[in-house]
């Protein structure tokens, strides 16, 4: 039987390949045929504003003891502060409903063929399986497939009917670059106009069905909103099943299947989450047993939180959670940074694979080409990104010690060298060292990007630290005498400054929901303490132990006095800047005659907000934070 032979698409027309997955039964021959349509039908409209009230004016029209939360499904959810009484419903039944309901999805394109899409893994390449084509005239011809995919079709090949799926290694002809360049920008379009994307997982194995069951229970009990709060759900069973402090009534043999479930090569890949984050409908699927992917995130946003959770799933959890929560998806460096950690067959895939979820600007730029170098394909993206949004977010991602001995332009990152980051995902952590500055960026040749910002501080001195206990006595050796009389150049005290530095700012004084961070007065009198033997610095800092421990962590002094955390090798007379657009503190290395090399993001106590541009902070004013940056959500 001849091999298929692939026709070409028509580019102008945006055409794409679909399947009709025939009927079959388990054991039967694979059979399908391969088609082309158009991926949108008729013209694009406009999608409705919202009716309803914003989140905060919506607050206003309850009493205190409640609050308005939006959830990641965006329904609007009415949380109780001290009772579980959650409710999809105003307190007041006065309140029109349209005001607060989330109105129903209408559809605002059309397609010409339903269909659902495939997400999934391709698994290894050595094993295939072959399948069978029918033409169009109605000749049969063979088509190599990976076991995987094999495994997938078994599954969701109805007994009766046909069905309509776009299958990448299918509909993509994968020995066509060019092909594959032009694909690549409607992967946007196939997985948000498909029916529902199907996230296939796996023959069933070491308990998914359990597990997945058991995930979708757990789901009902809880509610999590874009801003990261979670309650129990109005008509949960659990009620208390939310809070981090009750644990689970789960077995062993449950643990167990959930953290094989989230083991599964599914969850390493790069080009899954835009996948399932575009689709308007997302089913999970392992062997024959299904879950709405809506119920397996929340169940993972929320589970992340329990103190109890054996140490390989928490880790797992904890480095997902940031890719699947929508703020995150829409930050580019942030997105990226995620990917860093993610398996992927061609390392441009680590761009291109996260395009769909980048405003629609951004791809534009780049134009995916699977022929060019790939320190290209990476330089492209950090130019797009600048020229976008007009800051230099982007910066924060590079790393000296990851490209010094390459041809590689310090100031674009290496995405395929996974990053220590001094800020987490966590939203309402991000600083505003230059203010809601543009940046002045302006691209000079294959290595160079001209910059304006402000030089800051000199490295006089740097260690490499691994404790609290290591900073405080670096710090001691570096200025002798009491760090509480030592005036600081970003005011306050060195020792507040030591503080500052170890926790990166994260205190409750400044993040009011974390009721988790230390307060500055605690701080200050545990810190005390331990000076003088009573306390331990590694005590009072255990919340920020583990990533002293796992991170690598320099501690910086300069000739001017400010005290700054490095997680790239640093050197003496390092300069620290504040760029124009950057939300970090940079360090440079001079290399002559103007130039510098990105050495990679620092934290400096006393120029985290604005005041190299704006001046110290009046005495007496503080500064809370913010939980969404609107400046850079491209």
């Amino acid at each position: 039987m001849a091999r298929y032979q692939y026709s070409s698409l028509d580019t102008k027309a945006d055409e794409i390949r679909l399947i009709k997955l025939m009927p079959g039964l388990p054991g039967q021959k694979i059979t399908f045929k391969i088609f082309h349509t158009s991926v949108i039908h008729g013209p694009i409209a406009k999608p409705k504003p919202d009716p309803r009230m914003e989140v905060e004016e919506l607050e206003k029209t309850v009493t205190k003891e409640w609050i308005v939360k939006e959830t990641l499904e965006g329904r609007y959810l009415f949380l109780h502060l001290k009772e579980p009484k959650n409710t999809w419903d105003h307190p007041d039944p006065g309140v029109d409903p349209s005001l607060y309901c989330l109105p129903k999805n209408e559809e605002v394109v059309s397609t010409q063929q339903e269909y659902d899409a495939l997400s999934y893994v391709w698994g290894s390449t050595n094993e295939k399986i072959e399948v069978q084509i029918q033409t169009e005239s109605d000749r049969s011809c063979t088509l190599m497939i990976g076991a995987n995919l094999a495994d997938a079709l078994e599954h969701l090949r109805y007994p009766d009917k046909a069905r309509t799926i776009w299958i990448d290694a299918i509909c993509i002809n994968q020995d066509d670059i060019q092909e594959r360049n032009s694909q690549v920008p409607q992967m946007r379009s196939i997985y948000s106009l498909a029916k529902s994307v199907i996230v296939w997982l796996g023959p069933d194995a070491d308990g998914s069905g359990h597990a997945l069951h058991t995930l979708v229970y757990f789901a009902a009990q809880v509610e999590f909103s874009i801003d990261e709060t979670y309650g129990d759900a109005p008509k949960a069973q659990e009620k208390t099943w939310w809070d981090p402090r009750v644990p689970l009534p789960w077995n062993k043999e449950t643990w167990a299947s959930i953290t094989a479930l989230f083991q599964r090569q599914y969850f390493r890949r790069v080009w899954v989450l835009q996948e399932v984050m575009l689709a308007s409908n997302a089913i999970v699927q392992c062997g024959y047993d299904t879950a709405p992917w809506t119920s397996v995130r929340k169940a993972m946003l929320v589970l992340v939180e329990k103190p109890a959770l054996e140490p390989e799933l928490f880790e797992f959890l904890n480095r997902y959670r940031s890719g699947i929560l929508a703020e995150v998806a829409r930050n580019v460096p942030r997105i990226l940074l995620w990917a860093r950690s993610r398996q992927c067959t061609d390392p441009r895939d680590r761009v291109y694979g996260l395009l769909g979820l980048m405003c629609p600007s951004i791809p534009k730029l780049i134009g995916p080409n699977y022929d060019e170098p790939l320190c290209h394909t990476y330089r492209k993206m950090a130019l797009a990104h600048i020229q976008i949004t007009q800051r230099l977010s982007i910066l924060r991602c590079c790393e000296l010690d990851n490209n010094a001995n390459r041809n590689w332009p310090s100031w674009v990152p290496d995405w395929t060298v996974a990053q220590n980051s001094l800020f987490g995902f966590r939203k309402g952590h991000s600083r505003q060292p230059s203010g809601h500055t543009a940046s002045q960026a302006r691209y000079i040749d294959a290595n160079i990007l001209e910059v304006v910002g402000i030089e800051c501080a000199s490295l006089s001195a740097v260690r490499y630290v691994s404790s609290a206990t290591e900073m405080f006595g670096a710090l001691s050796s570096w200025t002798p005498g009491d760090l509480r009389l030592k005036s600081y150049p970003g005011g306050g005290s060195l020792f507040d400054a030591f503080w500052e530095a170890v926790t990166k700012g994260r205190v409750h004084d400044r993040y009011v929901r974390n009721t988790y961070y230390p307060t500055v007065a605690d701080l200050r009198i545990r810190c005390q303490a331990a000076v003088a033997g009573e306390d331990s610095f590694d005590k009072i800092f255990h919340l920020f132990k583990e990533e002293l421990d796992t991170e690598r962590t320099w501690l910086t002094l300069t000739y001017e006095g400010y005290l700054g955390v490095v997680m790239s090798e640093p050197q003496q007379d390092d300069r620290v800047f504040i760029l124009l657009g950057s939300d970090v503190p940079l360090l440079l290395r001079p290399t002559g005659e103007g130039k510098f090399l990105v050495v990679g993001q620092c934290f400096v106590p006393g120029l985290m907000d604005a005041e190299a541009i704006l001046g110290p902070l009046p005495q007496g004013w503080t500064i809370p934070s913010f939980e969404i940056d609107r400046i850079d959500r491209l």
